[in-house]
């Protein structure tokens, strides 16, 4: 449900002040409204149509969330901590409505933003080469003696590569299957209609009989040969270069692979990244179980009611997070925690609480201090969160130091009494 603020005003005008017959409609409201405005700031006119509207349309307001569309600071300005007068009494009398306020967006001026993002085309020059247009080819070949494959690695100007492994199903040396490499990609960058090609190869001599400067004794070499030279002849430019076997270790990690399986057996062989290792590190400290709380359980509903001003749709939870909310504030993104005497509490998350309470116990000034005291200390810091006390004991109940160097009290429970033998 969105309601105009403008019209707003001019509603809660007409309610309060009935229109007498013998003046025109549209003189009347103006000296209404230039009335009302010498009594009332901008802002508190504002407000006081909010709340006239909501007077009004009280069965609207409470079967429905309503979103305020206002160039005005309405939610900070009821929300505050010090109001006074009048602005306190709309702003509790509106504080039973879950109103959420929005900023009061140009209409015309997002639809024309969008019109010229999506019809805008940016023109191509074709005429000068730019560093950008030319396609990086690295192409590598392996023979074994299980059998011979081939790696490509095609990159485009904009940064997407594009891999392809093929083995090749019949006897080719290491020389062969160099020259079989090339030609297999050239293959497909023509296929992709690609003008700027640089070719890299880590073989030394078929780049080598492709720039002239060795020359191609055996037949076989010089068929591979003539063949290159005649497919390079279909690009606009190109270029052929040597490079090293580390700079070219894509392309030699799938021509390996390839050649390494079977012929007759067509494997999918996806890879995997397996970023942390099966087994947990041990730590010096048992920590809190992670399943107790979430990392930012508390503190998201609470950071969603000051920033945007939204409460959880279970009545009791939105009431007890409206009333949270008041000894919360957020200074550059972040939660903070107003104190009665010191400076503000930084609020934690999870994960932040197990290194601040690795710190304070057992870090550099860490003293293996008890629970109670721990929990204290990390107040005086500047912490804060709901369940300080009980995370702090059950930290130390669980530090493996404290358990082992502990004082043991070796006096017995009570006064020990002498018995007779038999």
């Amino acid at each position: 449900m969105y309601l105009a603020v403008s019209e707003w005003a001019i509603s809660a005008v007409l309610f309060r002040c009935p229109l007498p017959k013998e003046q025109k409609p549209i003189y009347y409201i103006s000296r209404v409204l230039a009335d009302v405005e010498t009594r009332y700031s901008k802002m508190e006119l504002t407000a006081l149509a909010l709340r006239s509207a909501a007077q009004k349309l009280r069965p609207y307001f409470q079967a429905h969330p309503v979103v305020v569309l206002t160039d005005q600071p309405l939610h900070n300005i009821l929300h505050k901590p010090d109001l006074t007068g009048r602005m306190l009494q709309w702003a509790i009398e509106l504080r039973e409505f879950g109103i959420e306020f929005q900023p009061r967006l140009s209409i015309k001026g997002q639809v024309m933003a969008d019109f010229v993002l999506e019809y805008s085309r940016r023109p191509v020059q074709h005429n000068e080469p730019s560093e950008k247009q030319w396609w990086t080819l690295r192409v590598d070949g392996a023979s074994r003696s299980s059998g011979s494959g081939v790696g490509l690695l095609l990159q485009s100007p904009t940064g997407e590569h594009l891999e392809q492994a093929i083995r090749l199903g019949f006897h080719a040396s290491n020389n062969e299957v160099e020259y079989e490499a090339i030609l297999s990609g050239l293959d497909l960058t023509l296929a992709l209609s690609v003008a700027r090609l640089r070719v890299y190869s880590d073989s030394q001599l078929v780049v080598s009989h492709v720039q002239n400067e060795y020359e191609a004794k055996d037949e076989r070499m010089t068929q591979y040969l003539n063949k290159v030279k005649d497919t390079l002849q279909q690009f606009t430019e190109w270029t052929i270069e040597k490079i090293r076997r580390t700079e070219n270790s894509r392309a030699d990690a799938l021509a390996g692979i390839t050649a390494s399986l079977p012929t007759k057996e067509a494997i999918l062989l996806p890879i995997y990244v397996q970023a942390k290792p099966s087994i947990t590190e041990a730590s010096t400290c048992n920590a809190i179980k992670a399943n107790e709380t979430d990392d930012e359980g508390w503190m998201k509903d609470i950071i969603e009611y000051l920033r945007t001003g939204t409460l959880p749709e279970e009545s009791k939870q939105g009431h007890k997070i409206r009333v949270q909310a008041t000894r919360f504030t957020l200074v550059e993104g972040h939660l903070y925690k107003r104190s009665f005497t010191g400076p503000y509490l930084r609020c934690l998350k999870h994960s932040e609480v197990l290194y601040v309470l690795a710190e304070l116990h057992e870090g550099v000034c860490g003293n293996h201090a008890g629970g109670r005291s721990l929990a204290h200390r990390a107040h005086s810091q500047g912490y804060y969160w709901p369940t300080m006390k009980k995370d702090a004991a059950t930290y130390v109940k669980k530090c493996d130091k404290c358990q082992r160097h502990a004082p043991i009290p070796h006096m017995p429970s009570e006064e020990l009494k002498t018995i007779s033998g038999p």
